[in-house]
C-alpha cells in the first residue's frame, strides 16, 4: 500500500480556485452554530487587505456616528481601526458583540493597531 507521501495520495493543485477570505462563510450562508470566544491573536501584526466597499461604507457610517456624538479623535481612530479589523475578518454585515471588539482591542495591546 502506498504511503501518504506517495503521488497517488497528494491532492492536485487547483490554481484556478479562488482564495477564500474570512467572510466567505457568511457569503455562503454559514450560521453561528454556538457562541464561542474568538481568538483574535492571528490578527496581531497582520497586514490587512484594502477594505472592501461594504467595509468602507460601514466605516463611513461609523465616522458619521462619532462626529454626531462628539467622540474624541483618539477614541474615534482607535475604534475605527478595531472595527476595520473585525469587518475585514468577519465581513461588514456580521453582528459584532461588544465583547468581541473589546477582546480584539486587548489582543492589540489596547492600541487598536499592530505596532502602535
Amino acid at each position: 500500500m502506498p504511503s501518504r507521501g506517495h503521488p497517488r495520495y497528494r491532492r492536485p493543485a487547483h490554481p484556478d480556485r479562488p482564495v477564500l477570505d474570512p467572510p466567505i462563510a457568511q457569503a455562503v450562508g454559514q450560521l453561528v452554530l454556538f457562541e464561542a470566544e474568538r481568538d483574535w491573536h492571528p490578527l496581531v501584526g497582520a497586514l490587512l487587505p484594502p477594505p472592501l466597499p461594504s467595509v468602507q461604507a460601514l466605516l463611513a457610517d461609523f465616522a458619521r456616528h462619532t462626529a454626531e456624538h462628539h467622540w474624541t479623535e483618539e477614541s474615534t481612530e482607535t475604534m475605527a481601526r478595531i472595527l476595520r479589523m473585525a469587518a475585514t475578518w468577519l465581513g461588514a454585515d456580521a453582528i459584532y458583540r461588544e465583547e468581541d471588539l473589546r477582546a480584539l482591542h486587548r489582543a492589540q495591546g489596547n492600541r487598536g493597531r499592530p505596532g502602535a
